[in-house]
């Protein structure tokens, strides 16, 4: 018997990604090394983020968000695939 029901599981990630917004920056490490940064931005913080990100004035990320995953370099290929997956980044 066939159900007229959505997937729910397909719903539900759709909505996480239309509402989550999620950048990938690229940041000079104390170090030397670039690091990376994957931040969750509060939608209420996203104007400032963006405004303060293009005047290059941001300090703490976590002024505007959350770190989800940060690292020297670049992303992992597994990383990368789980945020495509997750919240459509990386998508051409």
């Amino acid at each position: 018997m066939s159900s007229n029901k959505p997937d729910n599981s397909t719903f539900t990630a759709k909505l996480v990604r239309q509402k989550t917004i999620v950048y990938d920056l690229r940041l000079p490490g104390f170090n030397g090394v670039v690091e990376f940064f994957i931040l969750e931005v509060e939608p209420s913080k996203r104007k400032n983020f963006l405004r303060d990100r293009e005047a290059g004035k941001i300090k703490r990320l976590t002024d505007y968000g959350t770190i989800l995953h940060s690292g020297d370099g670049e992303p992992s290929p597994e990383l990368k695939a789980e945020l495509t997956e997750k919240y459509g980044m990386y998508e051409e």
